[in-house]
């Protein structure tokens, strides 16, 4: 987390962490849903969310439909981890979607939000209903990178 001896306007915020984690820093969504997926036993995944669990399938699959289908190959070398996490934001005003990530390319965050939304079809994996104050907390405590 940046530490900070005075308040950093926005624009000195986006110099010290990077244009593309914007999204991160400014939007505070309305639903959340928290991802940890283990790649070992994807069935075991479990999700910290405040919307409701028979819609998640819906939402992870709305994610997808309106935010990563056609958008071309991503060529970064995904991160080898035991674990991912991947955080998905609405913003219900606007509806408007914000991701955050630990991948490392945006065909593996796809892809396994396509497995995520598979396996809560099939009823596998634990969800745990969050408060406003610890989805937002979830929110910005989640993985760094924005995509």
């Amino acid at each position: 987390m940046l530490k900070r001896s005075r308040h950093l306007s926005k624009m000195e915020l986006l110099i010290d962490f990077g244009i593309k984690n914007w999204v991160g820093l400014t939007m505070i969504p309305d639903i959340v849903i928290d991802i940890h997926y283990p790649v070992s036993t994807p069935e075991e995944m479990h999700i910290h969310t405040n919307a409701k669990p028979e819609v998640l399938a819906e939402l992870v699959g709305t994610y997808i439909q309106d935010c990563c289908i056609g958008r071309g190959v991503d060529e970064s070398a995904p991160n080898e981890l035991d674990e991912y996490r991947i955080t998905i934001g609405l913003e219900l005003a606007d509806d408007s979607w914000g991701l955050k990530s630990n991948t490392g390319n945006k065909g593996l965050t796809t892809g396994i939000l396509m497995s995520v939304m598979k396996l809560l079809d099939q009823g596998k994996g634990t969800i745990n209903g969050s408060g406003r104050r610890q989805i937002d907390d979830i929110w910005r405590q989640s993985a760094v990178d924005v995509e």
